[in-house]
């Protein structure tokens, strides 16, 4: 009598639905705690410069186009609401960022503005050559 073993064939197959699921909620989770980076409208041509360091994130933009027109946060200001506005945050880290093009006494009465109202760090945006 011969005795023939019964092979029995196991498959092993991942299950993909928990993983699709996990991928899924790490990717909501991801989308929800990142800071979107938002580029303004402005059309700004900041001058070049071969030497400069990263720009601190705590930093507030002031920018300034080519017509002298000064903007923090999209928002259009004026020089008495912008010393209005340095005035109520006084703590605040400034960044300059001026148009290529713009007359060198506007960028000079911003940052007389600042330093002023006793602004100690006022940063320059450049563009890296």
């Amino acid at each position: 009598m011969v005795i023939k073993k019964r092979q029995s064939k196991i498959t092993t197959a991942i299950n993909m639905t928990p993983l699709i699921d996990v991928v899924f909620i790490l990717l909501i989770f991801f989308m929800l705690t990142s800071s979107m980076v938002q580029e303004n409208s402005h059309n700004i041509n900041s001058p070049e410069a071969i030497s400069g360091s990263e720009l601190e994130k705590s930093k507030t933009i002031i920018e300034i186009d080519s017509n002298a027109n000064i903007y923090i946060k999209d928002k259009e200001l004026d020089q008495n609401l912008l010393k209005e506005f340095i005035i109520a945050n006084p703590n605040k880290k400034y960044a300059i960022k001026p148009d290529s093009s713009l007359n060198f006494q506007d960028f000079v009465n911003v940052f007389d503005l600042l330093k002023s109202n006793n602004i100690k760090d006022i940063s320059l945006i450049t563009i890296k050559k």
